[in-house]
């Protein structure tokens, strides 16, 4: 898809391995929706990027999965209403985009069952971030 489109597509991870529970068929869909999205609202000679990396914060071990763009973006009003299913951003700016308006509803959904959160942060013109946060087993022994 990046080829076709003349998108430069850059994948980063500092993340060797990782003790998870996860089902690999929503954790693929999850990353296909936002990948897909990415791509769409992308223009020729654009950037899309997917980036893993371990975070911490108060005690708790995570996986952060990231994914950028340099697309049309979403206005800030916009933001909080586009994981609600059916939501379509303005429909003229989207029209040449087909959508349902159910696969970031769906996506927040899946990153839920896996006990984690996803943000999304947006300017106009230059383009979506998107960061889920999935928990890591911790390495510790037990008992």
């Amino acid at each position: 898809m990046a080829a076709r489109q003349n998108i430069d597509f850059q994948f980063l991870s500092d993340v060797n391995n990782l003790k998870m529970h996860f089902d690999q068929d929503k954790l693929d869909k999850i990353l296909y929706n936002l990948l897909s999205n990415a791509f769409k609202y992308t223009p020729e000679n654009g950037n899309v990027s997917l980036s893993l990396k371990q975070v911490a914060n108060k005690n708790k071990k995570r996986l952060e999965i990231s994914v950028s763009d340099t697309g049309m973006g979403v206005t800030k009003e916009n933001l909080p209403k586009i994981f609600k299913r059916f939501y379509q951003e303005n429909k003229s700016m989207v029209s040449e985009y087909k959508g349902t308006g159910i696969g970031l509803a769906l996506t927040k959904e899946l990153v839920e069952i896996h006990g984690g959160e996803i943000k999304v942060d947006s300017e106009v013109g230059k383009g979506t971030t998107f960061t889920l946060y999935i928990p890591v087993l911790d390495d510790k022994p037990a008992g």
